[in-house]
């Protein structure tokens, strides 16, 4: 009688383990017996035959890393998180105070004013951020009498005056097959810096999967779409506008299946039915998720055939958060000057708004001198920058995006956007309601 066994793969490189359970479909022997019969040779002329010759790319799902990213910028860390199948934990700007020129400085530059001027930018975005972050942890701490939780508020606002050239670490966790489009999108880029990273990735990649990522090299496709990012600002200074929470857009709803809505008891009941789908005569099944459902149960996967997609206006903090719900889709626009900027109240409430002003002008007054001639301005925009972005997602994913970032301790700006975004499905359909607040 064969006995049923759980256990751990130890002691194996990645490209050994994913042969073992590669092999399991044609071999009757149990996979730690598989395993002993494996060399790291072996393992390779395996992965080099099967999923490099003939495609079953699958298989190098089973070969996972674990590889830390340290000092890049806020540009390459959103290059390196846009892989939908890795798993990331990035350093926290919300909880974490960033030191005076904690900034990456692109090696590419070629022209001393460019240098000049941007070291003056960075620096002083950081200085505000600095002045801004003792004003406003001063304030909260008085009125809050809570240490803490001041010191939360007041880097969670100040941050805004971050330059996206910022450096941050991530951590990051994926299967070859995954690392293997990381890099390869990464040596596509159009940003030297993020170009150079997938160099380097790719080299300590191929010390623990040496066969699975070796072929991983630029796409010519990814690179021309690269191509085609527009980062000039036809627009004046004067046109460029500046935001408070009451003056920013509402989200656009650009797509939604409201019809399905009705049909939605019968969707939800269809996976626990033998019948056609027109012929189902269906429980009141959202009665029953709203009587049943606990505050860490996900709504039933049957919810995502139900599909609706938005153009946001956001700010650079609010897309940080947003882009981390990779089972939505988000395609963003280049960084740009264009859609303006955003000015949280607090800097409004603590007189500071001038001086934030003041540097707004002078990023609008760079970006604008040097747009042609280097990409690089890109590093030198703050948190406050705008951003167009198409956001496309499932009725079950937008109820844990609105869930999630509707928490007390959600980033007050996502907060806002998230609550908008309710106010516009609701007056669709009030049963959206119900769904999002199950």
């Amino acid at each position: 009688m064969n006995k049923k066994r759980i256990y751990v793969m130890e002691n194996l490189s990645p490209e050994t383990i994913a042969v073992t359970f590669a092999k399991t479909s044609r071999s009757p022997e149990p996979f730690d017996e598989i395993a002993k019969g494996l060399t790291e040779e072996k393992s390779s002329k395996f992965n080099e035959k099967w999923i490099i010759g003939y495609g079953h790319s699958s298989v190098a799902e089973h070969a996972t890393l674990s590889i830390a990213i340290e000092n890049v910028s806020r540009i390459a860390g959103e290059v390196i998180e846009s892989s939908r199948l890795a798993s990331f934990t990035e350093k926290s700007t919300r909880y974490q105070k960033i030191d005076k020129e904690n900034f990456f400085i692109p090696g590419n530059i070629q022209s001393e004013d460019f240098l000049k001027d941007y070291m003056n930018i960075c620096n002083d975005l950081v200085d505000l951020y600095s002045i801004s972050y003792e004003r406003i942890n001063s304030y909260f701490g008085n009125a809050l009498n809570d240490v803490k939780k001041a010191k939360h508020i007041a880097l969670d606002n100040a941050r805004y005056l971050l330059p996206l050239s910022t450096l941050t670490n991530i951590g990051v966790t994926a299967n070859a097959r995954v690392m293997e489009h990381m890099v390869s999108k990464m040596l596509s880029s159009n940003i030297k810096e993020v170009e150079e990273i997938g160099i380097e990735l790719k080299r300590e990649a191929l010390k623990r999967i040496p066969t699975l990522i070796k072929y991983a090299s630029k796409n010519d496709f990814i690179k021309k779409q690269n191509d085609l990012d527009k980062y000039i600002c036809n627009a004046s200074p004067s046109e460029i506008p500046v935001f408070r929470e009451q003056s920013l857009p509402v989200p656009a709803l650009l797509y939604g299946d409201f019809e399905k809505i009705d049909l939605l008891n019968k969707i939800l009941y269809y996976a626990h039915d033998n019948r056609c789908f027109d012929d189902i005569v269906p429980d009141p099944m959202l009665d029953f998720i709203e009587k049943n459902m606990e505050s860490h149960d996900e709504l039933p996967r049957e919810t995502e055939h139900l599909a609706f997609t938005f153009e946001l206006l956001i700010d650079e903090s609010v897309y940080y958060e947003l882009k981390r719900h990779r089972m939505c889709t988000l395609s963003s626009q280049p960084h740009n000057i264009m859609n303006g900027f955003y000015i949280p109240e607090i800097f409004y409430t603590l007189s500071l708004q001038n001086e934030v002003m003041n540097i707004i002008d002078r990023v609008k007054e760079f970006y604008i001198k040097y747009q042609h001639d280097n990409i690089n301005v890109i590093y030198a925009l703050p948190n406050l920058t705008m951003r167009r972005v198409l956001l496309s997602s499932n009725l079950r994913e937008l109820r844990h995006i609105y869930r999630l970032r509707n928490a007390d301790n959600a980033h007050f700006a996502i907060r806002y956007l998230v609550k908008k975004i309710k106010e516009v499905l609701v007056s669709k359909n009030r049963s959206i309601e119900t769904i999002l607040n199950s």
